[in-house]
């Protein structure tokens, strides 16, 4: 699982324990090897589109500018935007 999965599961996790309707929802994974995907269809479909919204507010950054010295800047800046859970392109 890469870095800005794993922050968004965090962040989905919580999400789930704070809204009543996903409470109580069984939110364990598939089996290990066979799919990364809930084992609860509600939750599935919950994180699905909890992707989807973050996934539509997507940050487009810059190429890299090594000729100007800032390089360095838009990788802290796409470090940061991931660790909030929101992709880059």
């Amino acid at each position: 699982m890469d870095e800005l999965t794993e922050v968004r599961r965090a962040k989905f996790d919580v999400f789930c324990q704070e809204h009543y309707y996903l409470r109580g929802l069984d939110t364990d994974r598939a089996p290990q090897g066979e799919t990364d995907d809930y084992a609860d269809m509600e939750i599935q479909v919950a994180w699905e589109v909890f992707n989807a919204a973050l996934d539509s507010a997507a940050v487009e950054l810059p190429d890299r500018m090594d000729r100007l010295g800032c390089s360095h800047v838009i990788e802290a800046c796409s470090r940061a935007c991931h660790a909030a859970g929101v992709k880059t392109k």
